[in-house]
């Protein structure tokens, strides 16, 4: 769990710091202290109009690990919900091989989750396989999510 939980975080800090994965090809480096060291992270992005597409080499004490995000929802877009859109990680190295997708469904026209964005997150790891299911609103700041961790199903409602 504890796993999943690193490669998730380990997820969105390189979409952060590839300014969400954007156009063009641009390459960075930087160092994130953690409660474990200091990771070392260098970063090329690439799209030029076709799938975006996203490296990071990431160096801890304790080895190499890669991390490959290619998308096809990447870089500018006016539609905040653009149904069909994705992206797919891999993550491989000394923490072992983590698989991760994220599949824009569709925006929900009727019931509970009306006129909300339907994302569904899946990765897989060596500890087992999550699903999130997530709904939000284009602001962002309000939606659910539901999830399921190796058969334990956990829902949550944010505001704000």
């Amino acid at each position: 769990m504890k796993r999943i939980l690193y490669f998730m975080l380990l997820l969105m800090v390189v979409a952060a710091l590839s300014g969400c994965l954007g156009g063009s090809t641009d390459k960075s480096e930087a160092k994130i202290k953690t409660d474990e060291g200091t990771l070392e992270m260098k970063t090329e992005t690439g799209g030029g109009g076709g799938p975006g597409r996203v490296e990071t080499k990431i160096e801890t004490e304790d080895g190499e690990q890669t991390v490959v995000i290619t998308g096809s929802m990447m870089g500018n877009t006016d539609d905040w919900c653009p149904e069909g859109g994705n992206w797919d990680m891999k993550s491989t190295g000394v923490g072992g091989t983590a698989t991760a997708n994220m599949k824009i469904d569709k925006l929900v026209t009727t019931g509970k989750y009306a006129g909300l964005c339907h994302v569904v997150y899946t990765t897989k790891s060596p500890e087992g396989e999550m699903q999130i299911d997530y709904w939000f609103d284009e602001s962002g700041k309000h939606g659910f999510y539901e999830m399921d961790i190796n058969g334990q199903k956990i829902s949550q409602e944010w505001t704000g």
